[in-house]
């Protein structure tokens, strides 16, 4: 029996899980558009570990999302996160937070064959990445614009919207792609996480940093999806 805790901090939401080998066993979770992760992240772990009858001493491993996402948001989160694997010896595992968000999103529409995972930035502005049916990945994630040369390309009936970035289509009227406006949260991660830990897929604590994506790319206002 293996007991995994779940650590999603890459936007307002902040969330905490702990699953069951693959199985989601309990949750807790804040929303504020204030950025409360600082204060309330440990606050969470505690009170599920409580209602879950669990001690720290009880975990197998932790995951975090390792972005891309609010900077400050994911710097929390992964401190936390590697906090709690040095203390109690145990390993680290990352996922990709547009690989969460696609993967749910393939739940939501499972007719879809093209998933397209958005992280809202900043006006019109989306962290994305595409990924075939079932969330396997087809593209890096970018920093775009959404604009009318995007909608032209990538509304179209095959394609999901998805993630807390999804809601910026609907504002250039998409019309035959489907959109499902959500935050990502750590119930999302388990059945993600759950493969890395069965292949023991696990990340080096000491140099694991977060996926930022813009500080990769600084200057960048617009760019494509290749």
């Amino acid at each position: 029996m293996s007991y995994i805790l779940h650590i999603e901090t890459s936007a307002k939401r902040c969330s905490v899980a702990i699953s069951k080998n693959n199985t989601l066993a309990g949750s807790e979770g804040i929303t504020s558009e204030d950025y409360v992760h600082a204060e309330m992240l440990h606050v969470l772990v505690g009170d599920l570990l409580t209602n879950l009858n669990l001690q720290m001493s009880d975990l197998n491993a932790v995951s975090v999302s390792r972005g891309p996402g609010s900077y400050t948001g994911l710097r929390i989160g992964v401190s936390a996160a590697k906090g709690y694997c040095y203390t109690l010896g145990i390993p680290l595992i990352s996922v990709d937070t547009t690989s969460v968000i696609a993967h749910h999103a393939s739940t939501l529409s499972p007719e879809s064959t093209r998933i397209i995972a958005m992280i809202d930035a900043r006006r019109m502005e989306v962290y994305c990445g595409i990924f075939e049916k079932q969330g396997k990945r087809i593209s890096h994630d970018q920093a775009i614009i959404v604009d009318e040369k995007f909608m032209a390309e990538y509304d179209q009936a095959d394609t999901v919207f998805a993630g807390d970035g999804a809601g910026k289509v609907n504002l250039l009227n998409a019309r035959h792609a489907a959109v499902h406006c959500f935050t990502p949260s750590a119930e999302m991660m388990v059945n993600n996480v759950w493969e890395r830990f069965h292949e023991a897929t696990f990340e080096n604590i000491a140099s694991f940093e977060p996926y930022y994506l813009k500080d990769y790319l600084p200057g960048i206002t617009k760019k494509t999806l290749v």
